[in-house]
């Protein structure tokens, strides 16, 4: 047994139930102690009847999450593979997560979840009740153990969206509308999409953007162009932990500014960008004044939300402007 793969006997199959087969692809970028607790989660899952493999990628070249799976006490039936996934960038692990699977049902979930107990039995009530849909997700719920720092909106109008990534449909399973996905931390995928074709797109990492909510947002659409359906599935539940430290302003400055690039490098056509520029021109001073006001008038987490939706726009008028003065050619 090498270092880099730990191989467990196959599972068997239970006559008489229903079963799909679970190929878990998890996405780990320095963060061994709430992976140890993800892994945990999903080892108590309840009434397991099909096949499972879990694969975990790891993107730290010092290899931090080794250690975790390989001291990780798992179903004797399980296979478990640790892959050292050097190239930097969650995008490109996952492309290999998916070209070194085994099984046709891939669920995708981030290092940092925890899992509710009935979430595979869910998922696969669900797969067999929706042959023909492509992908299914399901709440996303956070909660910070140290305590969300004072002043910062969680919920309402004024949510930091990209430090809280909230996902919650209601309690009624329902298809995704066209502006909607399943969010990256918990999506289930099956092949048949990445054999149509779909799959994330590496050409924001030549753009130096290796992580973001639009990688997620556009696998989705892309799923929507071509027709095909993805379904909200709520007993399918994770509780995202969220740190401190995603509050921090250095942080939330730069995830900001990262998605304001990405939503231009991702629905960029070519046309119409003077008038997009002066739209987002537009946006900075909106939100730039509001901010301004909110502070004066004692509403800090109003305050800190329109800040943070200026470093939004700057980061997509950086882009717009390189586009004309340069004339790229549109990348998605």
């Amino acid at each position: 047994m090498n270092n880099n793969e730990i191989v467990m006997n196959s599972a068997k199959h239970f006559p008489g139930k229903a079963m799909v087969d679970f190929s878990v692809i998890i996405t780990t970028y320095c963060r061994p102690n709430t992976l140890k607790l993800t892994l945990e989660s999903l080892r108590k899952q309840n009434n397991v009847s099909g096949q499972i493999e879990v694969l975990v990628l790891d993107n730290d070249p010092l290899c931090s999450a080794e250690k975790a799976v390989h001291e990780w006490t798992h179903p004797a039936d399980w296979v478990v593979k640790y892959i050292s996934q050097k190239k930097k960038g969650k995008t490109y692990s996952m492309k290999v997560g998916v070209s070194e699977s085994s099984y046709d049902t891939i669920l995708a979930l981030d290092d940092d979840i925890i899992l509710e107990p009935n979430l595979l039995t869910s998922y696969t009530k669900a797969v067999l009740k929706w042959p023909n849909a492509l992908s299914f997700g399901g709440p996303v719920i956070c909660t910070c153990p140290e305590g969300v720092p004072t002043g910062y909106d969680i919920k309402g109008p004024h949510r930091l969206y990209l430090a809280w990534p909230h996902h919650d449909r209601g309690t009624s399973e329902t298809v995704y509308p066209k502006n909607m996905n399943p969010m990256g931390s918990n999506r289930v995928i099956r092949r048949r999409a990445f054999e149509l074709g779909i799959d994330w797109k590496t050409v924001f990492m030549e753009h130096g953007l290796f992580n973001s909510t639009e990688d997620d947002m556009s696998f989705g659409r892309r799923i929507h162009e071509m027709g095909g359906t993805m379904v909200y599935v709520p007993q399918a539940k994770v509780t995202h932990l969220v740190t401190k430290k995603a509050f921090s302003f250095k942080n939330l400055c730069r995830r900001y500014y990262s998605y304001g690039r990405y939503q231009f490098l991702s629905t960029d056509t070519g046309h119409d960008r003077i008038k997009k520029y002066k739209y987002s021109f537009r946006g900075i001073v909106s939100n730039f004044s509001k901010s301004i006001y909110c502070f004066l008038t004692g509403k800090s987490s109003g305050g800190r939300y329109h800040f943070f939706e200026v470093v939004r726009e700057i980061g997509m008028a950086k882009e717009l402007l390189k586009a004309i003065i340069f004339n790229n050619e549109p990348i998605s």
